[in-house]
């Protein structure tokens, strides 16, 4: 397929596609998802044989289906509300490794927006 196709099919300019490919801007999640439907693969197929992925024994990376969809709901926000709940994210695993340590950790306004 042509990358004026994908453009068209996407509903995005050829220059875009480009852009793309080139690494130039940033493909949210949810866009990788309908490249991956309109080229007929799975979107784990962009994926395939990189880093963690050659390491399990899925194409997934070892991610869990909930993580995958937790991933694509939060890539869908915006950015404001994409950061916020990435730091509450961040806290919680904080707090989760600082428990294993036996130490405290307070999850606070200050942690969370600071």
């Amino acid at each position: 397929m042509s990358s004026q196709a994908l453009a068209k099919k996407l509903g995005v300019t050829f220059q875009q596609v480009q852009k793309y490919e080139k690494g130039r801007n940033r493909i949210a999640a949810a866009m990788l998802w309908e490249i991956a439907g309109i080229l007929g693969h799975d979107i784990t197929w962009f994926i395939e044989g990189m880093g963690r992925a050659e390491q399990s024994n899925g194409s997934t990376g070892g991610l869990s289906d909930d993580c995958i969809k937790l991933a694509f709901q939060v890539d869908r926000l915006p950015n404001d509300e994409r950061n916020l709940i990435l730091k509450v994210i961040q806290a919680c695993l904080d707090a989760f490794r600082a428990g294993q340590a036996g130490q405290s950790q307070d999850l606070g306004a200050a942690t969370l927006l600071g």
